[in-house]
């Protein structure tokens, strides 16, 4: 788990900030997320979570109101920006922290740092919109703000997810994935020099390209990710001469309407292992992504982590996979017994193992964004150049453009 790993949100206020409603929103906000009152503890080796009363003090305070004014803004955002990237001290302290800094009597900012081991950018997103919302309605006088308590906890989740996979169908659902992926050769890195350690290479594909790998997905009947995907097994069994190729994918891990509004991190990955042969077309690789997606739909969830163990204790090894990821534009869980104080510390199931190997980027990661303008990407090389990579794929796309009943022969011989 690296202390470097932090999603943060920033709010300017200005003229007639009022700083009560402020504070008892964000205190409010708080009580009611578990994860706002959580530390990370060491036990049996794994990282646990303990939940405690929250902090006395929940807001940081600095005060630039006495610097020279032709100083403040400068000083204001190197502050800001120090706060936003210092790294977080995991020895009994919070993973989050909130910060009020005064510019001058006229601007005040709000930070709020929170760490990727607690939370995703769903999380972020919904404690700056509650954050607001309750901030409007104190600053104007809509009487005193109303406390909800939340459905779901993180907590809970975790709980109920710990208790599946220790039943009879989360065993045999955890054998299932294992054996899809215990026998997936790991891809020989490639020889060539890699850019600084997690650099990112930012790259663009054009609109045309974009429409016509579209137009190839609608043929087919299938989503962009499923061409572009299968297009990046290609482009891996040239590049590493290994015609067994697994490519994992990073999912949200929201799919039950229930956790929509829960906060806490649900980031998870899935694994699509595809065997790739001459005598295959393109269509033919299509077709094989298709399937291995639509078998990893058929099964439970299976936690990252989860798998990861159980890969290991099977083969010895991890499962070491480049991840690629594209966005485009367009169960019933367990309460905590009422029998937990809610403000005493108490110890839960053990917690997403981020630490895990293949949770860092182990071979690279590449992800695709859709746009107006064409893809946007950029990958996170580590071991190999992103220089053939990007060349070789955006080589495929266009023989698959053209014509996808090209022998894959013509690209891994």
């Amino acid at each position: 788990m690296h202390s470097a790993n932090r999603l943060h949100f920033v709010v300017r206020f200005r003229d007639s900030f009022n700083e009560a409603a402020l504070r008892e929103g964000f205190r409010d906000i708080v009580d009611k997320h578990d994860i706002l009152r959580a530390w990370v503890v060491d036990r049996d080796e794994r990282p646990w979570i303990e939940f405690h009363a929250p902090p006395d003090r929940l807001i940081q305070e600095f005060d630039l109101t006495g610097l020279a004014e032709d100083r403040r803004g400068n000083a204001g955002h190197d502050l800001a920006s120090n706060f936003i990237w210092k790294r977080f001290d995991f020895e009994k302290n919070f993973l989050w922290r909130s910060a009020l800094i005064r510019v001058s009597n006229h601007v005040t900012i709000f930070a709020f740092v929170l760490h990727h081991f607690l939370g995703d950018l769903h999380t972020l997103a919904g404690i700056r919109k509650e954050l607001l919302l309750k901030y409007t309605q104190g600053s104007h006088g809509q009487g005193e703000q109303k406390k909800e308590a939340a459905a779901l906890q993180y907590s809970d989740y975790l709980l109920s997810i710990d208790e599946w996979i220790s039943s009879p169908a989360g065993q045999l659902a955890l054998s299932n994935s294992c054996n899809s992926l215990v026998e997936a050769p790991p891809l020989p890195k490639l020889e060539e020099q890699p850019l600084a350690s997690c650099a990112a290479y930012e790259f663009t594909i054009n609109k045309d390209l974009q429409k016509a790998v579209e137009q190839l997905s609608s043929r087919h009947h299938v989503t962009t990710f499923t061409v572009l995907l299968a297009a990046h097994h290609l482009v891996l069994a040239h590049l590493t001469k290994c015609k067994d190729v697994t490519i994992a994918a990073v999912v949200n891990g929201r799919d039950l309407p229930a956790l929509h509004r829960v906060a806490g991190c649900f980031v998870d990955r899935r694994y699509y292992r595809v065997r790739l042969n001459g005598a295959q077309t393109f269509r033919d690789l299509i077709e094989l992504s298709r399937e291995s997606i639509i078998a990893d739909m058929q099964q439970p969830f299976v936690r990252f982590d989860h798998l990861q163990q159980k890969v290991i204790k099977t083969r010895g090894s991890a499962i070491s996979a480049p991840v690629f990821n594209f966005r485009p534009q367009s169960a019933k869980h367990r309460k905590r017994g009422a029998s937990i104080p809610p403000w005493e510390p108490y110890l839960i199931a053990p917690a997403p193992d981020m630490s895990m190997p293949g949770f860092s980027v182990d071979y690279y990661w590449m992800e695709l964004k859709d746009t107006d303008n064409g893809f946007a990407g950029h990958i996170r090389p580590k071991g190999c150049s992103p220089t053939r990579v990007l060349t070789t794929f955006e080589s495929v796309l266009r023989l698959a453009a053209e014509d996808e009943r090209f022998f894959l022969a013509d690209i891994l011989e």
